[in-house]
């Protein structure tokens, strides 16, 4: 076994040290080793190439196709919730004749976030925090207690109803829905 190796180790070197390595002689080389090829096997070869090409781009279609469906699906389910979360609270705090406290407010708020198990915030008119399901981030002060600028600007200036925005904390980035609740408790 050492012997073939040393015997083609040899003989790789003979035939390095005779052939000249220069630009001409490998490109010779290349249309000697062609020319051997048959003709049908070189029109096989590219009816081959050219199908697995075809294949790769209508993966790399597919891919992207369904991963902005995907995005889309998710962006429009999150939209359904956060109009269905928003028009809860307002019927549960329409129920009630008084209006209602802060401390009455974080008790819904707390309901509402175990029956659905989905963690919330609520901001005030001006953009305050106001209840956190999740009040840790905001005492470790990983997020600010102010809403995000543009979801404010989203929903007060141009008056929408709900809107959805991309955020991060270090390198870990989510979406973060937002909605509107049209009551006299939250217009303070």
């Amino acid at each position: 076994m050492i012997f073939m190796i040393f015997h083609y180790a040899a003989s790789f070197y003979i035939f390095l040290k005779n052939t000249k390595l220069t630009f001409r002689n490998l490109k010779y080389q290349f249309y000697k080793i062609i020319n051997k090829i048959q003709y049908s096997t070189r029109i096989q070869t590219s009816i081959i190439s050219s199908v697995i090409l075809a294949i790769l781009i209508s993966a790399v279609i597919s891919y992207i196709s369904i991963n902005k469906q995907l995005y889309n699906n998710n962006r429009n389910s999150k939209e359904r919730f956060i109009i269905e979360l928003g028009k809860r609270l307002e019927n549960m705090l329409t129920s009630t004749e008084e209006i209602p406290n802060e401390d009455q407010l974080t008790n819904i708020l707390k309901t509402l976030s175990e029956t659905i198990s989905k963690d919330f915030n609520l901001y005030s008119k001006s953009g305050k925090l106001l209840y956190s399901s999740q009040r840790r981030i905001y005492d470790l002060e990983l997020f600010s207690t102010f809403i995000n600028p543009a979801a404010l600007k989203n929903l007060s200036l141009l008056k929408k109803s709900e809107t959805i925005e991309d955020e991060r904390i270090g390198t870990f980035q989510f979406e973060t829905s937002y909605a509107t609740i049209r009551d006299r408790i939250i217009a303070r």
